[in-house]
């Protein structure tokens, strides 16, 4: 029951955030802007910004878990030789 609720909680915030960044990229562009609505989101520089470090640092985990496998699965080889 755990993992359904873990899962649900992660399917949901999913979409949230989905659904902002959807707001924010494409919709708040043709929203007139003197309306309040754009108080609610950053400025469109952020727009780019945020995914991009976000990928950087995703890529950067990858690579860093890849290099940590390769390291200890040379190292036991080493130890059964």
């Amino acid at each position: 029951m755990a993992d359904k609720a873990l899962g649900l909680a992660m399917v949901s915030a999913s979409v949230v955030i989905f659904t902002y960044y959807t707001l924010w990229v494409i919709v708040l562009h043709f929203v007139d802007p003197s309306l309040q609505v754009h108080e609610f989101f950053p400025d469109r520089v952020w727009a780019i910004a945020i995914p991009a470090v976000l990928l950087v640092l995703g890529v950067a985990f990858v690579v860093a878990f890849i290099a940590v496998t390769m390291i200890r699965s040379s190292a036991s080889k080493k130890k059964q030789s």
